[in-house]
């Protein structure tokens, strides 16, 4: 029974909350057999989720914490917790009981939080992720927090609108780091000492002067970057990343496209991968022209007249072998027109062989409206995956192959 009841729980977040409905306190109100099997199997105690509903009570929130987090026994914990305007210190100063057996740390808090010095005792010693995000920046600021400088296993952070000066983590030794609403200075600054980033996500626009300069700045092992790049093109004049492989840009300009190009150049890589969203198709293919080691592109909200996929897709068969290497080719929530002969006649002289570039194994296509299908189009498709290419096509109300 257990073992069912480990299975319900670990398909849904376990909501820190007597009613949500998959929480391990729910299973335990059932019955005083299952009450019983709930109590006494700490699995289902280690996940540990709670949103704060409007008008809900600190003092409810922490004394859920004081039932719950005993029944984790010694496992690792994993919190994801919205923190109340009060008692948000002697919250934290229960979860600093469980420091040495914190994986995962989420927390959400509405002004800066300052976890005094002292309250945690020992070394961080299994946290691997931590998320802190404040709902509205500090001018001020607490004193800076080095709690977590002590994590000899911390690989990943993010970080919205935390103040450098707030925070001091083990910047060395992230893999992963997620910059939201940061400050554009105060970022750059960090990315200094995260010298062994494979993944870098900024994931919202960075706040604060936009017309910086700073050095070159090279993460020698940074495999992925995403970016928004109509404020945040700047980010790609200070960095050298020589081994670059994954790219995920949204809203890319012409002004973007240079700044790309001259990053790959002074970086010297060949990315493989590219994601382009809600960006404007003339914007889309001038910036494919200055990645022919592309192997997958996937194309997300595209912005313009479909017009521009037209023009794609002929670029991509006549003399200019647009994107040589391509394998993939993902285009997500994009207008049904697209998915038109031009697209099949490409696709079929791609699959067939074209001298100076790679055949296409792969074509993904979801639509955006409800707009009219090309029967021909559909039809050609089929063919294409008869004949072995791996093709599906989703329509804006189901799957059409």
């Amino acid at each position: 029974m257990a073992e069912i009841f480990l299975q319900f729980v670990q398909t849904h977040d376990r909501d820190l909350e007597y009613d949500a409905t998959h929480s391990p306190l729910r299973l335990a109100s059932i019955c005083g057999a299952w009450w019983a099997i709930v109590l006494s199997t700490c699995e289902l105690w280690t996940h540990v989720v709670h949103h704060l509903p409007v008008q809900d009570s600190g003092e409810r929130l922490l004394s859920l914490l004081q039932y719950w987090l005993p029944r984790a026994g010694s496992l690792p914990l994993v919190l994801n917790i919205e923190l109340p305007r009060s008692p948000a210190d002697e919250i934290l100063g229960l979860l600093a009981q469980y420091s040495s057996q914190v994986m995962s740390l989420q927390l959400t808090s509405h002004s800066p939080l300052d976890i005094p010095e002292g309250s945690i005792h020992g070394p961080l010693s299994v946290l691997r992720r931590i998320s802190l995000t404040w709902t509205r920046r500090s001018r001020d600021g607490p004193t800076p927090m080095t709690t977590f400088l002590d994590a000899p296993q911390l690989r990943e952070a993010r970080l919205e609108r935390v103040s450098g000066a707030q925070i001091s983590l083990p910047w060395i030794q992230l893999t992963k780091l997620t910059l939201r609403r940061q400050l554009r200075m105060e970022s750059l600054t960090i990315l200094k000492y995260t010298s062994n980033l494979q993944t870098l996500d900024v994931c919202g626009r960075l706040e604060g002067q936009p017309n910086i300069s700073m050095s070159h700045l090279t993460l020698p092992y940074l495999r992925t970057i995403k970016l928004y790049l109509d404020t945040d093109s700047i980010i790609l004049d200070s960095l050298v990343l020589p081994a670059l492989h994954d790219l995920a840009l949204a809203t890319v300009s012409s002004d973007s496209v240079r700044r790309i190009g001259s990053m790959i150049a002074r970086s010297g890589c060949s990315p493989c991968s590219l994601h382009l969203d809600k960006s404007p198709l003339p914007a889309i293919n001038e910036g494919l022209l200055i990645l022919p080691s592309l192997r997958q592109l996937t194309i997300s909200r595209p912005r313009g007249d479909v017009g521009g996929f037209r023009d794609l897709f002929k670029s991509m068969m006549d003399e200019r072998r647009l994107l040589p290497a391509l394998e993939s080719l993902k285009l997500t929530l994009c207008p049904a027109s697209v998915a038109s002969t031009s697209l099949t006649i490409m696709l079929s002289t791609r699959w067939a062989g074209l001298d100076g570039a790679t055949r296409i194994t792969s074509l993904s296509f979801s639509c955006s409206d409800k707009g009219n299908h090309s029967v021909e189009a559909l039809d050609e498709l089929r063919d294409l995956r008869l004949r072995g290419m791996d093709v599906s096509h989703r329509g804006y109300t189901g799957l059409y192959l």
